[in-house]
């Protein structure tokens, strides 16, 4: 599309309007959930909002699951499980997320 001067840029749009959201739930099911973020951040990059909060309200409270796990190691001075632990949340959150930016400098100040 780019070589042709991005001519089918809408048609793509809107077709990733229909098989985003659905993507995103089918690899929620398969408890793929960074798979479930790409498919969100994609779908909201081609101006889809419906069909997504579920999705994200989902992939926010598994994440911050992790995030409390992540401050206990860290807590007990296991930086490594810390991380580890935080860049899970981060893949499983679409960048959109205001729990994102907040991991993004969880991670900066290990």
């Amino acid at each position: 599309d780019k070589r042709l001067g991005r001519r089918h840029q809408r048609f793509i749009s809107a077709q990733i309007g229909i098989v985003g959201p659905k993507a995103a739930r089918k690899y929620m099911s398969v408890q793929d959930f960074p798979a479930a973020a790409r498919a969100v951040t994609r779908s909201r990059a081609a101006g889809v909002q419906s069909g997504l909060q579920l999705i994200v309200s989902s992939l926010e409270k598994r994440a911050s699951s992790l995030v409390r796990d992540a401050t206990k190691a860290g807590r007990r001075g296991d930086d490594d499980k810390a991380r580890s632990l935080l860049l899970k949340a981060k893949a499983m959150l679409p960048a959109s997320s205001p729990m994102f930016s907040d991991v993004k400098e969880r991670l900066r100040s290990l």
